[in-house]
């Protein structure tokens, strides 16, 4: 049977893009797949065929504060900013996803839209996390993206810091989202539950992991609620051509080396341009720069 899947997700285009592709596969299987994301997205979602709903935010801003001096003295203060960022947003973020399911029968929700749980939970449907990157997944195998490596007591270490990190979120999102579900009639998330989007009126919230088990494959001892299933690509490019002066430039020598920054927004992009620049001469190969945002 048809159902309908609301996605939620917010940041830069390298965490919408997964999400379309996952809209694509969900209608070529028969459903409906509306994705809540920024406004400057819209063309984008559209574009491939999936349906768009507003959600607040300027991922030029975010990007911006997190290339600031500030943002890039430790990882820490890298989440800090981003948690600045997200508090000045969030009431609109929460108030624009929940629009954005109405009338779904799943939710799935990427890494930094922590709506999604409680949006599933009143509307009563399941909720599934869906992240570029494994975390809060407790494993013996390698300690959480925000904490150091570390050889004394490795496997206690290692999972202990993905709990550190959970409790972390748990905390921030209950600050931001406490408020909101008692306004929906929801009890508020406990501080002292270590997880507290583990399960949703019950079901427990299934994590989909958007890369490849080549590259990082799922440890033995994550749970079976855990998926690592695969790379969300988009099959865009079979039919790409490139434009007139970009084939005449391609055409006219040897093949040549790629440099490209995507969304990225570097405080020191024209050292890092210059510093680019004078490695692909001292190698003697001609440049194809992409310079993104930044």
């Amino acid at each position: 049977m048809p159902k309908r899947i609301a996605m939620l997700t917010i940041g830069s285009r390298g965490d919408v893009q997964p999400f379309v592709a996952l809209g694509q596969g969900l209608r070529a299987a028969g459903h409906e797949a509306v994705i809540g994301t920024h406004q400057a997205f819209e063309e984008f979602v559209t574009s491939h065929g999936v349906e768009f709903a507003p959600v607040a935010g300027d991922p030029l801003a975010l990007l911006e504060r997190l290339a600031s001096d500030k943002a890039g003295s430790s990882m820490f203060t890298f989440i800090r900013q981003l948690d600045e960022w997200f508090a000045n947003i969030v009431q609109d973020v929460m108030r624009d996803s929940w629009e954005a399911c109405q009338g779904a029968d799943m939710v799935i929700y990427g890494f930094l839209n922590p709506s999604g749980p409680t949006i599933a939970e009143k509307l009563n449907v399941p909720a599934v996390r869906g992240y570029y990157m494994p975390i809060h997944t407790p494993t013996i195998a390698y300690p959480g993206v925000t904490m150091p490596e570390l050889s004394l007591f490795r496997p206690f270490f290692n999972r202990l810091t993905h709990q550190i990190e959970r409790i972390g979120v748990g905390m921030n999102g209950g600050n931001w989202i406490n408020p909101w579900r008692k306004s929906l009639g929801l009890k508020p998330y406990s501080y002292l539950n270590l997880n507290p989007y583990a399960s949703v009126n019950g079901r427990t919230v299934h994590t989909l992991y958007e890369y490849s088990p080549s590259l990082l494959p799922p440890p033995p001892d994550y749970p079976p609620e855990v998926h690592v299933a695969g790379y969300w690509f988009l099959d865009d490019g079979a039919d790409w051509q490139p434009p007139a002066p970009l084939q005449a430039f391609l055409d006219a020598g040897d093949p040549p080396v790629y440099v490209g920054f995507g969304s990225l927004i570097d405080r020191n992009s024209r050292q890092l341009i210059e510093t680019a620049v004078s490695a692909v001469r001292q190698a003697g190969k001609r440049l194809l720069l992409l310079s993104g945002w930044g």
